[in-house]
């Protein structure tokens, strides 16, 4: 802040100086001489005397207000000097003071005087940042705009920086509308001023990228941060250090789209400049490029790049730096932080130590830096079981952060959190106990139940427990997982789904503790049965949805209201994330109420799409396994499976390898049993159709006992489940598991409803025959919730390359052949074939009205996120997957597309969910099953797309049938659909009919989901 307070002042001041020498020959008498005070003193700064400049200030100031004259120019110049010398002292009250006084003089004189004014009202908001004062700070920028605005001849460049700062600060507030006033006028300025092919317009593209990036439009933001960095490496000058500025800000939009192998390719852009202009590399900004780098390679895991980097930054920094700068002191902890993720604990004791001492150096004992180098050197003395020694830094860690923040704050509660699991491990039961709970107490009184430091204390809690008392062991865990119940049903879905990553991944980890534990306690513990089941019944209920952080980047055409919608969201949005971050006395402070504001949310998100009025969207609704269960008969079983992370406690790993759970609830009043299954192979990489014995063995005879006596199987299918024919596992005697069991599968088991309902099949919409290559340039109107994507956005040319989109495409005479038995029965009938089968004829058809029956006779495709390390611990993103329509084709084999086309033909998930289907009780999708993975996550993923939109029903296949086998099914089950009004019965009767003159491959990968 001091340094910034100067600076602004003294590059404002060299322009202004000029402004005053008409001033200075209008000076009455009275006044001469306050222009040499005034001069001596700016010299003597630039000199570096600012012990003596401090006094002179103070010497002038009191000399000038002694003369009487309240109004005097040479008062208001020391005033602003004291001002500006108060600031630097950090005494904010009294700069403040001095600071208005000079303003209030300033205003009253003319315009010759403007240099100095602009100074005082510079340095005035600069205070004000610094006081967090939100109105007086953007009030005293839109003042000093104004001034420049009325001189732009000598302001512009002043004009252009000022604007640029401003945005920052509206940033900051969260008050993005004046951001992006802000905004609007520096991009006018610099096109005015300068031109579309300057430094100032291409700042001015950044900073307006940063307003989109606040507001978590994190494509539109990449549009113009990467526009930028394109501009600048076209139109600066080849040595122009800004070229380095424009990479590093496309590269953290690019890591943010999860776009890693491009922002490498942005990272060896900016060492390529180095390398061509070797003078840099002697400044500072190449080593700490380099930092960056270190960092960016230990974020995508390759730890040895990362060392790399930071070995040759900290090697730079230690010869051009003091030991005790705080560049270099981070160097080392970067080092130490990453020879510790390598395990080379020796080596990384070294750099700590040596960042501790000089560290100790700069700060002296007891701060902040000390607290943390100590906790790192605590972590590796705990990593390797050096017990008493961790347990030493970490009680010099609670010494400190009480020290500084007293015994309330959240980093002495924190402190206490470590210290609890250093003494467990020393076995000390009773002071690790005492520590645990205090920090877990402290951590609930500061932040409430629904905060992330409370769920890791309540894990860290569960842990400790699983030894000593495994029934508070289950209390902590139901604590851990009810926050990751709530995180995902309110927090995540404000993120982009690219950034809910880590969290996804650490809830994950959090399921597979809890469900070790409970296969080892379920005997004597079977209420732990119930509430792992509980848990993950929720978490995934809410793991699918919008992905509206996103959305907004996407839509061609949306009305002014959505727009307006979408800007109240992230505006609403920003307050909810930063108010996590705080604890419930600072929200008070600041008059957020979290919960008041989700309710604003949910209700603006239904003005926005029409997911969030479905009674079938469920991110926001909890439910259980009692209220389940009420709805099934005793002569009904649920199995309800999960995929999960197998953990080691051994080792402490996680890993993913065909690890699932199954559910067995045999009756309404029957107690679950819990059975963990193991997939190899066999099931893994091998389909049913060539290996039934073996889906058989490892999926159905370790459930088999426990439903003998049962008529009915309600299955809730996970990933891989998905693509399971459960309709023809082989069971003894040569039979099916169809011959023995009525079997009804739902997408999750919180959609669970009563089945054999009356359906309507009047009126029909079906799309098929599409013309893949059709492109639709000038529409006469693009639906509002339409979008666009890139195919680079979806994966890479490369596995565009390898999948064709044209295979299984239903033939236009398949088509026609379904549709003529409604249209004999004199049902409505709607057919959009070729050119017609597109999204916009999709659109506008659910527009019209609801269609009880959709078929979509159209291919799928399903990607690997483009350029991504997501792990295996989280699902695909919304635009990974979808269907393919008109033109999609064309589209997938562009790396862009023409601003000209306006319907790429590929209906994501993610446009899915901006589809109304409430109305439509059955939906089919024939053609799915090509080009899916295999992991089933991402059938899973777009059915429960669909379904949250409102559709009640849906038929897909498991796997591809040519036309004529289709043509067998849906003629059959459709003529029982129109005869019964039943879609459970027709095709249950399709299936009992199709089985005595067929082979399982015709009928039995055809699945009806609920």
């Amino acid at each position: 802040m001091t340094i910034k307070a100067y600076r602004i002042f003294y590059c404002l001041l060299l322009f202004s100086h000029a402004q005053l020498s008409f001033a200075q020959e209008k000076q009455t008498s009275e006044d001469s001489g306050w222009q040499q005070k005034d001069s001596m003193i700016t010299t003597l700064y630039q000199g570096g005397a600012f012990q003596v400049v401090s006094v002179m200030i103070e010497e002038a100031y009191l000399a000038e207000k002694s003369k009487g004259n309240s109004n005097s120019e040479g008062l208001a110049v020391f005033s602003l000097w004291q001002g500006i010398k108060n600031m630097t002292e950090q005494k904010y009250e009294e700069a403040e003071k001095y600071l208005d006084e000079s303003i209030v003089i300033f205003k009253k004189k003319p315009h010759n005087t403007s240099g100095r004014y602009l100074d005082a009202l510079l340095n005035m908001a600069d205070l004000q940042a610094q006081l967090q004062n939100a109105d007086e700070h953007l009030a005293n920028l839109d003042e000093a705009l104004k001034v420049m605005e009325s001189d732009l001849e000598n302001y512009h460049g002043n004009y252009q920086s000022t604007l640029l700062q401003s945005i920052d600060a509206a940033i900051s507030y969260g008050l993005y509308d004046k951001a992006q006033e802000y905004g609007r006028t520096a991009l006018k300025n610099a096109q005015d001023n300068y031109s579309n092919q300057s430094d100032e317009y291409f700042q001015s593209l950044v900073a307006v990228g940063r307003i989109y990036l606040a507001q978590g439009e994190t494509r539109r933001a990449s549009n113009l941060i990467l526009q930028a960095y394109e501009l600048a490496k076209t139109y600066l000058p080849p040595n122009h250090l800004n070229r380095v500025y424009y990479g590093n800000n496309a590269v953290g939009v690019l890591k943010s789209l999860g776009r890693y192998s491009a922002a490498e390719s942005a990272y060896k852009e900016i060492n390529q400049f180095f390398e061509d202009q070797p003078d840099f590399k002697r400044e500072n900004i190449y080593p700490a490029v380099l930092d960056d780098l270190g960092t960016f390679y230990e974020e995508l895991g390759d730890l040895n790049k990362a060392y790399e980097h930071y070995e040759k930054a900290n090697v730079l920094f230690a010869l051009r730096l003091e030991r005790t700068d705080p560049l270099y002191i981070k160097s080392q902890i970067n080092v130490g932080n990453l020879l510790r993720k390598q395990k080379k604990y020796t080596e990384a004791e070294g750099y700590y130590l040596d960042a501790l001492q000089h560290s100790l150096n700069r700060y002296g004992e007891k701060n902040w830096s000390e607290a943390t180098l100590r906790d790192n050197l605590a972590s590796i003395y705990y990593e390797l079981g050096q017990y008493p020694k961790a347990l030493d830094e970490r009680l010099k860690v609670k010494e400190i952060a009480e020290f500084i923040w007293g015994p309330n704050h959240q980093e002495f509660a924190y402190s206490l959190l470590n210290l609890g699991k250093t003494y467990a491990k020393i076995g000390d039961v009773e002071s690790a106990k005492e520590n645990l709970e205090t920090a877990f107490t402290k951590l609930t009184q500061l932040f409430g139940e629904n905060h992330f430091r409370v769920y890791e204390a309540a894990k860290e809690l569960a842990s400790f427990y699983e030894e000593i008392d495994y029934k508070s062991a289950l209390g902590k865990y139901q604590t851990a997982t009810q926050f990751s119940i709530y995180c995902t049903q309110n927090i995540l879905p404000l993120f982009a789904n690219s950034d809910r990553k880590d969290l996804k991944s650490d809830f994950a980890k959090l399921l597979s503790r809890f469900t070790a534990f409970t296969l080892k306690h379920q005997d004597e513990l079977p209420e732990a049965i119930e509430s792992l089941e509980n848990a993950l019944i929720n978490l995934r209920g809410t793991n699918q949805g919008p992905d509206l952080a996103s959305m907004s980047g996407y839509l061609i055409e949306p009305t002014a209201d959505l727009r307006r919608n979408y800007n109240s969201w992230q505006t609403l949005r920003q307050k909810i994330v930063s108010g996590q971050a705080l604890t419930i006395a600072e929200q008070k402070e600041a008059d957020l109420q979290i919960d008041q504001l989700l309710i604003q949310l949910n209700t603006l998100q239904k003005e926005m799409l029409p997911v969030f009025n479905s009674t079938n969207f469920t991110r926001n609704r909890s439910t259980d396994l009692r209220s389940i269960k009420s709805l099934i008969e005793p002569e009904d079983a649920l199995i309800d499976f999960y995929e999960v992370l197998d953990y080691n406690a051994g080792s402490d790993q996680y890993t993913s390898n065909g690890s699932y759970l199954a559910f067995v609830t045999p009756g309404r009043s029957a107690k679950t049993k819990l059975v963990p299954l193991k997939l190899n192979k066999n099931v893994l990489e091998t389909d049913q159709l060539s290996n039934q014995t073996s889906y058989s063995n490892q999926i159905w005879q370790p459930l088999e006992s426990l439903v003998t006596d049962k008529e009915r199987l309600i299955i809730f299918p996970d990933g891989i489940m998905h693509r399971v024919s459960f309709y023809t596992l082989p069971i003894e005697g040569g039979k099916m598991l169809s011959d023995q069991y009525d079997i009804r599968i739902f997408n999750q088991a919180n959609s669970l409803s009563s089945t054999n309902r009356t359906n309507n099949v009047d009126p029909f919409l079906i799309i098929g025959g599409v013309d893949n290559y059709a492109t639709e340039s000038a529409p006469e109107q693009v639906p509002s919730l339409m979008l666009r994507i890139n195919p680079k956005d979806i994966t890479s040319s490369v596995e565009r390359n390898a999948h064709s989109l044209s295979q299984n495409s239903t033939a236009l005479s398949e088509v026609q052949a379904i549709s003529a038995i409604f249209t004999k029965k004199k049902k409505k009938v709607l057919t959009k074939t070729g050119k017609e089968a597109s999204k916009i004829s999709l659109h506008n058809a659910l527009k019209e009205g609801d269609w009880s029956i959709v078929q979509l006779c159209v291919p799928a495709f399903y990607t690997e996120p483009a350029d991504s390390t997501q792990s295996l611990l989280t699902n695909a993103q919304v635009i990974n997957y979808g269907l393919a329509l008109a033109g999609s084709q064309t589209t997938w084999k562009s790396d862009s597309l023409s601003k000209e086309i306006m319907d790429d033909g590929l209906l994501t998930a993610l446009e899915i969910y901006g589809l109304d289907l409430s109305g439509t009780d059955l939906l089919v999708l024939p053609n799915i099953s090509g080009g899916f993975s295999t992991n089933g996550h991402s059938i899973y993923g777009l059915l429960s797309a669909f379904q949250n939109t409102g559709v009640k029903n849906i038929i897909y296949m498991l796997w591809p049938l040519g036309e004529q086998d289709r043509l067998i099914f849906f003629q059959l089950f459709y003529k029982n659909l129109i005869k019964s009004g039943s879609v459970d019965q027709a095709f249950s009767k399709t299936q009992s009919s199709l089985k005595k003159k067929h082979p399982a491959r015709l009928w039995g990968g055809i699945v009806l989901t609920h």
